[in-house]
């Protein structure tokens, strides 16, 4: 079930971060712990100011198992399932849910990421263009772009 990030269940939120980034990046632990605070930031200003945010989690059998985070410049900052719940559409089912909300608001909108290495092949398949030269950044940032209305299954009416 998808449903709104709220702040009781921030642990869960960086639980499945902190799972997500540990077991598939090929980084230092410093580097990771690096990179789980940065998602936490974010998920913490949507909270405190949540104009524009769109911070949704998935949760199955009463557990957080995938969180995603879309910024008001239309930034897509953070997408995380639990790697004990990889390849069961999740990820898939939060990116569309942020982007349905998206598009309803601003049907033009331009959705921007930085991709890890490891995430590079889900956001081809989702039909994300890389707009850019991967950088030297632990886990891998390759940057990608896509109108959101190529993205979205389904439009809303």
């Amino acid at each position: 079930m998808i449903e709104a990030v709220q702040r009781d269940d921030l642990s869960a939120v960086i639980h499945v971060i902190e799972q997500a980034i540990h077991q598939t990046l090929a980084v230092s632990k410093d580097e990771a712990d690096s990179l789980v605070a940065g998602c936490v930031d974010e998920g913490l200003k949507s909270l405190l100011i949540p104009s524009g945010y769109i911070y949704l989690l998935y949760r199955h059998k009463q557990r957080v198992v995938g969180v995603v985070l879309l910024k008001p410049d239309n930034r897509l900052s953070c997408l995380f399932v639990d790697p004990a719940y990889h390849r069961q559409g999740i990820a898939s089912s939060l990116l569309q849910s942020a982007l349905i909300q998206r598009y309803k608001d601003d049907p033009a909108a331009v959705i921007r990421l930085n991709a890890s290495t490891y995430a590079e092949p889900f956001y081809l398949h989702h039909g994300f263009q890389k707009n850019g030269e991967k950088k030297e950044l632990p886990g891998g940032c390759i940057p990608f772009s896509a109108p959101i209305e190529q993205l979205i299954i389904n439009k809303c009416d």
